[in-house]
């Protein structure tokens, strides 16, 4: 079975139509000795659509996933990676190592067109995130043309139900035809199947008509024949798809023509479900999952797998936390004001800085993943688990388990029950600046303020978090109020300093307010790299 599986995935873990069944069965056996999932995504788009107000680096964070999660509903998925980490052979406890199976799923929702069971999915195409995916070799006639299909649950339910449920009898009164014309085309089918019937004839083929005509006939033929069934058939790659017959066979006969139609519709709606199979299966093992950076990866998986995204963040975060009770963020990880990563927190820079890590090794069949492939959704994805590893080596439990980075903001967003948690716990002060010079970074800001923190030696200290392209936010950490108090005043002195030689603007918590400077409040404001 595995040497067979093997021979389809081998040599690459992309996965489409024509090996999503292998890949499927190969994932799903699997997962349950996996130790932790990392995934990742591609979208057709993360920008706000027109008209609606985008994320703002002041957002609150229900403001915050409001407009995130009317993003998520508005483009589509293009890629899904998923990658397995599961404790090498011999691990033990002081030496943990892990072995990473990786697989990038093209996903592209398929139409279903069955009568009784319409679905056909919809998504926005930002051009600047398709310029973004072809710079970085996405192969677009594979996603549209192979890519495997996806739903979420209430639709899974409805097209299950659909297809392969007891049929509903009509219960409404069998239609009157009136009009001349059409009477006397159901007449003429009607006379056609009284000598279709006395010839013992197997079939007789259904012209093509409207609705309301088919039903006339089913039901004449129906009251006046009961032995006799009408079958709809697919015709693929014809004009039209499809063709009625009226079928005079034998009771067996007929149940086989039963049992032929449900194992189609099964076909189809297995088809049609499709990568929402592995996003059930994840659900079910409830792994730790990991992601980088992914409030927007969680909240496409929520909506086009799950649900429809919920109104509220509270009803999310139920939901979320439900289907995952454990996710880590790396980027959540990763940050703060003693990085354990260094300063560059973008996915790839860490991966590199874990180059000589013997914390992860890859799977045979993810081998390829040895070199670059940054912006494909397999690869980031084992990037993100190979990051994760580094943390889970040195705690089984590692912090800030379901605390999800919110870029360009000082809150972090908690999936689990209680309060979303400021970046930095009880700050002494923010100050919020606005209107930096183009050109000045991170590294100059500290060296900018070196001079003021080296006045106040035994001050808790301040942390920067990049908000913008040209703003930031200080936060003063707090120990020793007064202390700090010394500082907050020393930072305040040299924002005017700045200010007036045109360099940023800036606002500061003091209640009072000094020039300059407008009141900020933690507790009401304020948000792949």
């Amino acid at each position: 079975f595995w040497l067979k599986v093997s021979s389809v995935l081998s040599g690459s873990m992309n996965v489409d139509v024509e090996n999503f069944e292998a890949a499927a069965i190969d994932l799903l056996e699997r997962l349950p000795a996996a130790d932790y999932v990392a995934v990742d995504l591609e979208m057709t788009g993360i920008h706000a659509p027109v008209g609606s107000t985008g994320v703002l680096d002041g957002d609150s964070p229900e403001a915050r996933y409001e407009k995130c999660a009317r993003i998520a509903a508005h483009y589509g998925m293009i890629q899904v990676g998923v990658a397995l980490f599961t404790k090498a052979p011999g691990d033990t406890a002081g030496s943990a190592r892990w072995v990473s199976r990786a697989y990038n799923f093209y996903v592209f929702p398929w139409p279903c067109e069955h009568s009784g069971a319409f679905h056909s999915a919809s998504f926005a195409i930002d051009s600047s995130a398709i310029n973004f995916n072809r710079g970085h070799a996405m192969d677009f006639g594979r996603w549209m043309s192979k890519g495997v299909s996806y739903t979420d649950g209430p639709t899974e339910d409805r097209l299950k139900e659909a297809l392969l449920g007891q049929p509903k009898r009509d219960t409404n009164e069998r239609v009157i035809v009136n009009r001349p014309a059409d009477k006397r085309v159901v007449d003429q089918f009607m006379a056609e199947v009284a000598a279709f019937d006395s010839r013992k004839e197997k079939e007789l083929k259904v012209p093509m008509l409207n609705k309301f005509l088919i039903r006339a006939i089913r039901e004449s033929v129906e009251q006046k024949y009961p032995h006799l069934t009408i079958d709809k058939r697919d015709l693929p790659g014809q004009k039209p798809p499809f063709e009625r017959v009226v079928l005079n066979v034998s009771e067996v006969e007929k149940e086989e023509v039963v049992q032929a139609g449900k194992e189609k519709n099964r076909k189809l709606l297995e088809r049609i479900v499709g990568f929402r199979k592995i996003w059930t299966g994840l659900t079910q093992q409830k792994k730790p999952l990991v992601v980088h950076n992914g409030l927007y990866d969680l909240l496409f998986l929520f909506h086009w797998l799950e649900a429809p995204l919920p109104r509220t963040l509270v009803e999310f975060k139920e939901g979320i936390h439900k289907l995952f009770p454990v996710i880590y963020d790396t980027k959540t990880l990763v940050s703060g004001p003693d990085p354990p990563l260094g300063n560059d927190t973008w996915l790839e820079a860490l991966g590199k800085r874990l180059d000589s890590s013997s914390l992860c090794e890859l799977d045979p069949d993810s081998i390829r993943y040895a070199q670059s492939a940054a912006h494909e959704a397999g690869y980031d994805a084992w990037m993100t688990g190979k990051v994760f590893s580094f943390f889970k080596a040195q705690a089984h439990e590692p912090p800030s388990a379901n605390l999800l980075f919110m870029i360009r903001n000082i809150w972090m967003l908690n999936l689990a029950p209680g309060k979303d948690p400021l970046i930095e716990p009880a700050p002494h002060a923010i100050f919020q600046l606005d209107s930096i010079e183009a050109g000045i970074h991170i590294q100059q800001l500290r060296m900018m303020l070196r001079p003021v923190l080296d006045q106040v030696p035994s001050a808790s200290g301040v942390d920067i978090k990049w908000t913008g392209d040209r703003a930031a936010l200080l936060v003063v950490k707090s120990k020793d109020a007064v202390v700090d108090e010394s500082l907050r005043l020393k930072i305040v002195q040299w924002i005017q300093d700045h200010e007036v030689r045109g360099l940023l603007r800036g606002r500061s918590t003091t209640p009072g307010g000094e020039p300059h400077a407008k009141r900020f409040r933690p507790d009401s404001a304020v948000g792949k790299l």
